[in-house]
């Protein structure tokens, strides 16, 4: 069999334990919570005018950098398979095709299967610094893995999806920040690649065919300068649920163990010394030590676009220091040249430290020292920060973020249906049917 065939036979086949069904509708509500959360995003209103309905969902949802993210291979493949299967599976349910529960969670597993494995065989972590964004390289993928499980097709079909949906690659989005203010256009190249992968889904059902050999030979280096790495690892038997983060709040992943470690940090001190000695004021300095693969992408100091903010470790750690609540903002309002924040932020310096690299690309660590006016040391290493594996997010903390995301546009009630059939929908007839159709009605709008 080549490697897409098997992929195919993944996606056709693979049972989906109780186990990862529970944790998939933990990612179905976290997803969903962060595209109703996009909706306010001022890229939202941009998109609509621009996109069909999966790409856009998609662009909206990515652009929160709230939705959940797959370390190991540099993916974030919830916000690419969750709004391309509810999409996707309200419309075969109206046009009379079956989709069960069973198929949804199917459907998911395989979504998020096929991205993290071919995040990881590609190096995912690596090509991100090199200009290729794996999420928008593997969208087709994991969007065409969703498409085929729930049309119900078989291996071979699969592996043709799989295989129309290669040919739509490219992974190149630009500088993240686009070197302006303007909106980036990373997610509406994430919801049109995500889009592509749908329709090749659409096509291996009406019987195109796809080059199922791609993989076997030199393709990906020949035509994408990609050199994969292991393309025989198994694929894990959850499609690595297991292994997916969730991010607690709105910032880049590369900046969570730091955010974590700061915070961790800022209570200690409140709780041995006093609220006054674990104010802002008592801190001299901060040092935040990474990974070298990432620490000039968040340690640069640039305020000007959303992005910018969204990246800058220094901004964020003083956005935790002076008004904390605002962690749970996604629009990223506040000024970097504001004074607090700016003089707070000169107090931060980011280095690089070749010792974390033996955590990394598995963890994404940050070891963080606070040196106080009275100049105690305090350090801080984290490797799983919250949310990852290890330390995971249960339904109750879900929840809550979906609640702090969801409410300042929908009603508690609305926002409270959507969350109980969220969290039902892999296993409950009604519960799908009313996700897919409240899911439908929000992204008309």
């Amino acid at each position: 069999m080549t490697i897409l065939e098997n992929l195919g036979t993944f996606i056709a086949d693979a049972p989906v334990a109780p186990t990862t069904e529970a944790r998939l509708r933990l990612h179905l509500l976290d997803t969903v919570g962060a595209y109703i959360a996009g909706t306010a995003l001022p890229e939202a209103a941009e998109l609509r005018g621009l996109l069909e309905p999966i790409a856009r969902d998609v662009g909206i949802t990515r652009a929160t950098e709230v939705d959940d993210i797959h370390p190991p291979s540099c993916t974030t493949p919830g916000a690419i398979v969750v709004p391309v299967a509810l999409h996707l599976a309200a419309s075969l349910r109206a046009a009379g095709k079956p989709v069960e529960p069973a198929d949804l969670a199917a459907a998911l597993q395989a979504g998020y299967g096929v991205m993290t494995w071919m995040g990881g065989a590609v190096a995912g972590p690596a090509l991100l610094y090199r200009g290729i964004w794996p999420t928008y390289l593997l969208a087709p993928l994991g969007a065409a893995a969703v498409g085929a499980r729930l049309m119900r097709l078989d291996a071979g079909a699969c592996a043709d999806a799989l295989a129309i949906a290669m040919c739509r690659i490219s992974g190149g989005a630009g500088a993240h920040g686009g070197g302006h203010a303007g909106p980036s256009p990373r997610w509406l190249l994430a919801g049109e690649a995500a889009r592509a992968g749908a329709v090749a889904a659409s096509a291996a059902a009406v019987g195109f065919a796809g080059d199922r050999s791609l993989l076997d030979g030199d393709w990906l280096t020949r035509v994408h300068g990609i050199v994969p790495g292991d393309m025989s690892a198994e694929m894990p038997p959850d499609g690595a649920v297991g292994a997916l983060s969730m991010k607690p709040f709105c910032a880049a992943k590369q900046t969570q163990a730091a955010l974590d470690g700061f915070r961790q940090i800022m209570q200690e001190i409140a709780v041995e010394r006093g609220p006054s000695a674990g104010s802002s004021a008592a801190i001299e300095t901060v040092t935040v030590a990474v990974p070298p693969a990432y620490s000039a992408m968040i340690g640069h100091r640039r305020v000007d676009s959303r992005t910018d903010r969204l990246t800058n470790v220094a901004y964020l750690l003083a956005i935790a220091a002076l008004v904390p609540d605002e962690l749970h903002e996604i629009a990223r309002r506040r000024d970097g040249r504001d004074p607090a924040i700016a003089e707070f932020t000169a107090r931060t310096e980011v280095v690089a430290d070749s010792d974390l690299d033996r955590f990394y690309p598995r963890l994404w660590p940050a070891q963080v020292t606070v040196r106080l006016a009275d100049r105690s040391i305090i350090h801080r290493l984290v490797t799983a920060a919250e949310g990852d594996p290890g330390r995971s997010l249960d339904e109750a903390a879900v929840l809550a973020k979906f609640r702090r995301l969801t409410t300042p546009s929908l009603p508690l009630e609305t926002a409270d249906r959507l969350a109980a059939s969220s969290l039902a929908a892999t296993r409950d007839g009604d519960a799908m049917a009313t996700l897919l159709r409240d899911y439908r009605n929000l992204s008309q709008y």
